[in-house]
C-alpha cells in the first residue's frame, strides 16, 4: 500500500516510460472548485493530456489543525489529505460510484497497481 504523494509520483513516473497514458496534477486553489454548477472542496477533471485534481486551501493541513478547526465550526470536517485521497480513488477506479468512493475506499489506502488506461473519442 501506498501514500497519496508516492501514487502520483509513481503514475507520473509510468506516464513518462510509456506504460500509462495520463499524468496527475494537484492543484491547490483559493476559491472553492466547483463542477457541474456544485462547489465542493475538491474536484477531479479528466482531460485527454492530464487528469487534473483540484483542493481547496481552505480545508486543514493536518490532523491538530483539523480538530481546532472542527471545535470551531462545530461538526467534522475533512482534511487535505483526505480529498486528495478520495480524488485518486476516483482516477484509480473511474467507474466506481460517489457512494462507494466515500463510504468503502476512501479510508483505505492506494494500490501499488497502475489506474485504469482511458480511451478518447477523437
Amino acid at each position: 500500500m501506498v501514500s497519496n504523494e508516492e501514487y502520483i509520483r509513481m503514475v507520473n513516473k509510468a506516464v513518462k516510460e510509456g506504460k500509462f497514458n495520463r499524468p496527475i496534477k494537484v492543484v491547490y486553489t483559493k476559491n472553492r472548485p466547483s463542477i457541474d454548477g456544485q462547489q465542493g472542496v475538491s474536484s477531479h477533471q479528466p482531460y485527454k493530456e492530464y487528469d487534473k485534481i483540484s483542493i481547496w486551501q481552505g480545508l486543514p493541513k493536518n490532523t491538530d489543525e483539523k480538530r481546532r478547526y472542527e471545535e470551531r465550526v462545530g461538526r467534522k470536517v475533512i482534511d487535505r489529505d483526505r480529498a486528495l485521497r478520495h480524488e485518486l480513488w476516483h482516477i484509480h477506479k473511474p467507474y466506481a460510484s460517489e457512494k462507494e468512493v466515500r463510504h468503502n475506499l476512501e479510508t483505505k489506502s492506494l494500490p501499488r497497481e497502475l489506474p485504469l488506461k482511458r480511451r478518447f473519442r477523437n
